[in-house]
């Protein structure tokens, strides 16, 4: 004998609002994520790679034996190009695979929010890097320490104030501060 189900058996778990279509959601935010770092960490490794490739073609002892400058920087900006499309294909990748979908279109959307999300962490970290390398370079020019200012203050004129400065310059470049 055959029974016959009734709405309420048909619906387990939550219930929707009525109108509003029952839909799975399209993407995993936990794919995607981990996509990004799977991506931001292929990346930073192969322009490592890269680094430590270039840091071998230069010889400083041997004169002429070195490539050019221009050489080099033309080289080294196709490897962070190449580098980085690497490691953001293989984070799209990994991110299509754990996405859970056999649908095509949900993988390639789960590989663009990855390009997406890991060109924001990587702009982030960029930022974080010139940011520090800044803040480093500007605190030994600038003379806000405690000797400088008192050495500007002084009567004695420019000889301590250069005194002062490269106190105060000594201490940044050791790590220390100086005031």
């Amino acid at each position: 004998m055959q029974t016959q189900a009734t709405t309420a058996d048909r619906m387990v778990g939550t219930a929707a609002a009525e109108g509003k279509p029952s839909l799975p959601p399209r993407i995993s935010w936990g794919a995607v994520i981990a996509g990004a770092v799977v991506a931001v960490t292929v990346g930073t490794m192969l322009n490592i790679l890269g680094v430590a490739i270039g840091a071998t073609t230069l010889d400083p002892t041997a004169v002429g034996e070195s490539p050019a400058a221009s050489s080099l920087g033309i080289g080294a900006g196709i490897w962070l190009l190449v580098a980085n499309l690497i490691g953001l294909a293989v984070g799209g990748y990994v991110a299509a695979r754990l996405s859970g979908t056999a649908d095509g279109t949900d993988g390639i959307l789960h590989g663009l929010s990855v390009w997406a999300i890991g060109f924001l962490i990587s702009a982030v970290l960029l930022g974080n890097v010139v940011a520090g390398a800044a803040n480093t370079a500007f605190s030994c020019s600038s003379p806000t320490s405690s000797a400088s200012r008192s050495a500007a203050m002084s009567p004695r004129g420019s000889r301590a104030r250069r005194t002062a400065r490269m106190a105060s310059c000594t201490g940044c470049r050791s790590g220390r501060s100086a005031s």
